[in-house]
């Protein structure tokens, strides 16, 4: 069934079996598949909108995409000033009112010989949304290396242009080498859209 305009389909356990259990408003162009369960039960199967989005309904929380960037590349720092370490994803929200939760692993944390502690933040686009100053955190001169540091938060970024979220670091000491992604471990840092609506 293609839809030519706007109308509600309001869920109904067994009426009208919607994905998600909730109502969904279509848009003119999008695509529902819908199959019979029973006499005047009718469950739809696969709802896609005309932008290409995959199953979707209203209601909030469904996952509407999910995007990954990876580094492998050791990154290195000796200032005290964040810098980006390379560990970025870019995401195009579908609707202003969606929320993204980003999830940031950054793995083979470490320092170099001098008291130094490792400063990590989260941004979105050029906005600080997380910081994790002294990750790495030894009151010594030895090489100190991690297995890994989470940053994470459940952004409300409020756009539907690129959004960019990206990990910065620094030498919190200013005075020797932090680091990111030693001997080539993976870091990634992941993007999820969710529905806000």
């Amino acid at each position: 069934l293609q839809f030519d305009g706007v109308l509600t389909m309001t869920h109904h356990a067994t009426n009208l079996d919607l994905p998600g259990e909730a109502n969904i408003t279509t848009a003119a162009g999008d695509v529902a598949t819908f199959q019979s369960t029973g006499s005047n039960t009718v469950q739809c199967i696969n709802y896609t909108k005309a932008d290409g989005t995959g199953i979707v309904a209203a209601g909030g929380g469904l996952v509407l995409q999910a995007v990954e960037g990876i580094l492998t590349t050791e990154t290195a720092s000796s200032s005290s000033t964040f810098a980006d370490s390379g560990l970025t994803v870019n995401i195009t929200p579908s609707n202003a009112s969606n929320k993204v939760l980003v999830i940031a692993n950054c793995a083979g944390v470490g320092k170099a010989t001098a008291d130094t502690r490792l400063g990590l933040k989260l941004f979105r686009d050029a906005t600080e949304r997380v910081a994790g100053n002294g990750v790495v955190d030894e009151s010594d001169t030895n090489v100190v290396t991690y297995g890994s540091a989470v940053l994470q938060m459940l952004d409300e970024p409020s756009t539907v242009s690129s959004t960019t979220y990206k990990i910065q670091l620094a030498s919190d000491g200013d005075t020797a080498s932090v680091r990111i992604c030693f001997n080539s471990s993976r870091s990634s840092i992941i993007a999820i859209e969710l529905d806000g609506t």
